[in-house]
């Protein structure tokens, strides 16, 4: 794959691994306060190069509480999807046109607002300082009916939609190749290993019935354990490759039914993160937006590269976002509070498009004429307001439906559509 002069002459910073992860020869994913493997163990993390002013400031960060503002009808005020750790604005969702500039340090401390927005939700449970992976059984019945109610009226409000197309995945990817973050000609030139293990598993799947089911899920699970034995990819297309797989085989163990296959799921859930840690370094957030003059101006052998570019870092700022957003849901579905803060492990700058006609393009002419003429939004750090203010119901694709409904309510994105003549499903 051919990659643009930003990302050949710009590779994000080295990184210092913390000193229990180098004495270990583990692979570090570089969080705050504490990285994940120091975090299970209950041990010291400590970072070589932090002076103990930085550590000062990431521990008086980490512990910020982030509060949702209430919507206001259906445009989506300041903030209320977008929290700030350290209180500084964040940009808006825009059209395509000017350019827009991002504070760097604290666009690297700013929370997924919609991950924010579910964090905050109240519905009754008690607080729970278990470890995911020691808990074998999350989707047992809720303690009392008041918690249950309330998650029942949660999920509907917010989640259900997303949910309905989350499990639908598998069978998207088996027939149309595609699946709301991974882009239908993504894997067109070629498929690595771990997603040809995937997409057959996810095959296997689709023909399950009472009498195959416990050969087809040891199956599975055997490709499952295969992917894991094997060392952590280090290019960007295997990275990518590697963390669709575990998201595929995470909706079909967690949400199958069986209790083995969603206990050995949520033991796989640091490995997901771990994934998805080690794909930042291949991705590029665009803060700008501004590609027209690259896809009018060039010749159609260089536009071809580009819109390769393209589908490449919008399928991986999508497979980034979706797998925690994937891993807040569940946490919500199952009744825990132990879901993601602002404590510096998500702290970064994300940003995707949101446009069906830039999405669905089939050629890279189609692309282009696309990009000329229709609408698209660039969506910065879960900022929807100028989205929901400026765009028509045919320019959200299925993600940004996912996305929206979580963070503005089910029936509010329904009577959005209405309003511009479309609908939500």
């Amino acid at each position: 794959m051919s990659f643009t002069a930003r990302e050949r002459y710009n590779p994000p910073p080295r990184k210092k691994s913390c000193a229990a992860c180098i004495k270990a020869k583990r692979r570090c994913d570089f969080a705050v306060p504490a990285c994940l493997r120091c975090s299970q163990r209950q041990i010291q993390c400590e970072y070589p190069l932090r002076t103990p002013q930085a550590k000062a400031k990431v521990k008086a960060s980490s512990h910020v509480a982030i509060q949702p503002a209430p919507l206001q009808d259906i445009a989506v005020p300041d903030g209320a999807l977008g929290h700030d750790c350290t209180g500084s604005a964040k940009p808006m969702a825009r059209q395509f046109g000017p350019t827009a500039t991002v504070d760097e340090e604290s666009s690297q401390q700013s929370m997924h607002g919609f991950l924010s927005d579910l964090a905050t939700l109240d519905y009754g449970a008690e607080s729970h300082d278990y470890d995911v992976v020691q808990q074998p059984s999350m989707l047992t019945a809720p303690a009392t009916k008041g918690l249950h109610d309330r998650l029942t009226e949660v999920i509907a409000r917010r989640l259900q939609f997303s949910l309905d197309q989350i499990q639908k995945a598998p069978k998207t990817m088996v027939m149309e190749m595609q699946t709301p973050w991974s882009h239908p000609l993504l894997y067109a030139d070629s498929m690595p290993r771990s997603m040809q293990d995937a997409l057959s598993s996810c095959a296997l799947y689709l023909a399950k019935n009472q009498a195959n089911t416990p050969v087809i899920l040891r199956c599975i699970e055997s490709r499952v354990q295969d992917l894991l034995c094997e060392p952590l990819p280090t290019t960007p297309m295997d990275s990518l490759a590697h963390t669709q797989a575990l998201l595929l085989y995470q909706i079909i163990r967690l949400f199958d039914g069986n209790i083995s296959a969603r206990a050995s799921g949520e033991r796989t859930i640091p490995i997901l993160e771990t994934s998805a840690i080690g794909l930042l370094a291949h991705v590029i957030f665009d803060t700008e937006g501004n590609c027209s003059d690259r896809f009018s101006e060039c010749c159609l052998a260089t536009l071809s590269d580009l819109w390769k570019d393209w589908i490449f870092q919008e399928s991986a700022r999508r497979t980034l976002l979706f797998t925690f957003f994937f891993l807040q849901a569940y946490r919500v579905l199952t009744g825990s509070q132990n879901l993601y803060q602002c404590d510096g492990r998500l702290g970064l700058c994300h940003s995707w498009m949101v446009s069906e006609h830039l999405w669905q393009a089939e050629t890279a002419l189609d692309f282009r004429n696309a990009w000329r003429q229709r609408n698209h939004f660039l969506i910065i750090d879960g900022q929807f307001t100028a989205m929901l203010s400026e765009a028509k119901a045919g320019d959200v694709d299925l993600f940004g439906k996912m996305l929206l409904s979580a963070a503005v309510g089910i029936p509010e994105l329904e009577a959005w559509f209405a309003s511009r003549g479309g609908s939500l499903k």
